[in-house]
């Protein structure tokens, strides 16, 4: 069976996580409370993580969850009206025919 070639690897791109202001060189994003310096905490959608250690920090309040507004079920297709059909009548009761009396 042949070997499946490998992917090239992205580099690091370090230089995304500094910025310099002035001589001073700064750090764009927090550093783990865990690891010390030199481990950054990855930015997800609602918290930051080490990558490291797997130390989570959430982000936002309980409250900004309970008012954000919860996901309305979708509506049902709407399908066009029904023509009505006239109301059938109801069938007439029949007199019951009388037995002849012996």
């Amino acid at each position: 069976m042949a070997k499946k070639e490998k992917k090239p690897k992205k580099p690091a791109q370090v230089w995304k996580l500094y910025e310099v202001k002035g001589e001073a060189v700064e750090r764009k994003n927090s550093t783990c409370p865990k690891c010390g310096d030199g481990y950054f905490m990855a930015k997800h959608g609602n918290r930051l993580t080490c990558g490291k250690c797997y130390y989570t920090e959430f982000t936002g309040t309980k409250e900004a969850k309970q008012e954000a507004p919860k996901e309305q079920p979708k509506e049902e297709q709407k399908q066009p009206p029904k023509a009505e059909k006239p109301a059938e009548e109801a069938p007439k009761e029949q007199p019951k025919a009388e037995k002849p009396a012996e």
